[in-house]
């Protein structure tokens, strides 16, 4: 194969996806998140599963306290700051601006209710372990949550970089149905 048609194939190639991109851009605003993969995830629930292919897709729609950046350093996400505030408190302060997709904020009581739903045992949560260090949590106002561990720990308690934040009040009033009627869907 010459060089002069692989070069034109890849111009080809890429003026149609530009341009086939705008088109399908103009007019009406699409709402619909694609996600390709090889596996579809088996849950749209965020606080059962740690399968890798659900867990691409939990990421595109729901938060955590922190992110890791691209060096692996932890940044924050909806907590703006976390310290160590005793040998078994770790602290995090909340932003003031994340609403759920519904429009209801993010507080405090959220980040409490996901964790205390993954440590329940009748949830049967593969994702018990990631918060086993914390005994309990804390929410001394709307913007405050506060780690509690039974004893010291090296490592920042109960993995806030891959524990979803789920909306304490939808779930309580529509259950586990998560997923189907909060309007997410895989197809």
């Amino acid at each position: 194969m010459s060089s002069r048609f692989l070069t034109v194939f890849a111009a080809a190639a890429f003026l149609s996806t530009v341009v086939g991109s705008g088109v399908a851009r103009a007019g009406v605003a699409d709402t619909t998140v694609t996600i390709s993969q090889g596996v579809d995830p088996v849950t749209m629930d965020p606080l059962k599963r740690t399968i890798t292919p659900t867990t691409n897709v939990h990421y595109q729609i729901f938060d955590t306290l922190v992110r890791h950046d691209r060096d692996g350093k932890l940044v924050p996400w909806v907590a703006t700051s976390w310290r160590r505030a005793a040998p078994t408190v770790w602290e995090y302060k909340l932003r003031h601006d994340v609403k759920f997709w519904n429009g209801d904020p993010l507080t405090s009581a959220d980040v409490k209710f996901s964790v205390e739903k993954i440590k329940d045992p009748a949830e049967g949560s593969e994702q018990q372990p990631r918060v086993a260090t914390v005994d309990r949590i804390e929410t001394p106002d709307p913007y405050t949550v506060r780690y509690i561990t039974a004893k010291p720990t090296a490592l920042i308690a109960g993995y806030p970089w891959e524990v979803f934040i789920v909306d304490s009040k939808y779930w309580k009033e529509h259950g586990d149905d998560v997923g189907h009627s909060s309007g997410y869907e895989a197809e």
